[in-house]
């Protein structure tokens, strides 16, 4: 679920937010970092759990609408398509969600009743969902098709999902876009026939993606004098006082994958963070990064500091 350019930020966050409260308990800070991943993966089944609440309400209310004491023909033997869409079947079925849900109790979607029937009925009046209900045939494809479009249009959307969310944890505002993408990825790489296994990939994608986050963490804090002033001395027309805080703390992170992540390319390096100083900085962050830390590589390559092996990863 979370690539290397998610584990960065996430390491973002927790050496700012260490930094901002002058805390220098490194054990208590590596914790909350690991406790923040965790909450991304509740977020992640948390979202899951949404199209599966959905899924039962709508089973739950035709099922009501069948037993009317003056039942139409259409309640009485409804379009199923929804409720039956393979996918929707399968997290309404799994007892690895429902157990999840259950022991991490993330049961929102019982005390939000509310607004799951707002989106529902939203969702029914979509036009991909007339287009769906009224296929004449339908494949996977057309199931996958109809969930991505529901999922992409109408409930990432949503300002009051967004709010109700935020609302139960502050950090879960920057997890909320990493996981609808992952959401979308894992739904977009089903295949007819799938294990619903396949609809829970773990946090990291392997042990080293694992360990990345917490040395990253680690050697950026432990080193933190040393690493800031690496690019103070090569800023000396600069107020360190007037720079940003979190460009400080790109530079810091971005020195120690030079120095001590032999796996990963200074160009891997450089890009990535630029890329985050775009979403975490100012307008003008990428290219003060840019600069900095072409010239620190510059140097360090000619004092013989790099030691890079193998292509590394993202």
């Amino acid at each position: 679920m979370l690539n290397r350019r998610y584990i960065r930020a996430k390491v973002l966050q927790s050496v700012y937010a260490m930094i901002q409260s002058q805390n220098d308990n490194l054990q208590k800070e590596e914790q909350f970092l690991l406790e923040r991943v965790d909450e991304l993966e509740d977020l992640y089944m948390l979202m899951l759990h949404l199209l599966s609440d959905l899924r039962d309400r709508e089973s739950r209310l035709l099922k009501v609408k069948a037993k009317k004491h003056l039942a139409s023909k259409e309640d009485k033997t409804p379009n199923t398509r929804f409720i039956n869409n393979p996918i929707l079947l399968a997290l309404s079925h799994s007892d690895r969600l429902a157990g999840y849900i259950k022991n991490r109790k993330l049961n929102y979607w019982e005390i939000h009743g509310q607004f799951s029937e707002k989106l529902l009925t939203k969702i029914k009046k979509s036009t991909f969902y007339k287009k769906y209900m009224g296929l004449d045939t339908v494949t996977f494809e057309d199931h996958q098709m109809f969930i991505k479009k529901i999922y992409k249009n109408i409930i990432a959307p949503s300002n009051r999902l967004y709010d109700l969310i935020t609302d139960v944890k502050i950090g879960w505002v920057d997890d909320f876009p990493i996981v609808n993408t992952a959401i979308l990825q894992v739904i977009n790489g089903l295949k007819e026939g799938f294990e619903s296994y396949q609809l829970f990939p773990k946090v990291f994608k392997n042990k080293e993606d694992s360990e990345f986050l917490t040395l990253l963490f680690r050697k950026t804090v432990l080193n933190s004098q040393a690493l800031r002033q690496a690019f103070e001395e090569k800023t000396p027309n600069w107020d360190m006082d007037r720079l940003a805080e979190i460009d400080k703390v790109l530079l810091m992170m971005a020195i120690a994958e030079f120095l001590y992540f032999p796996s990963i390319p200074p160009k891997v390096t450089i890009n990535e963070y630029i890329e985050l100083s775009k979403l975490y900085s100012t307008p003008k962050s990428k290219v003060f990064i840019n600069g900095v830390l072409d010239k620190i590589l510059k140097e360090y390559k000619e004092a013989d500091k790099i030691k890079k092996i193998g292509r590394g990863l993202l």
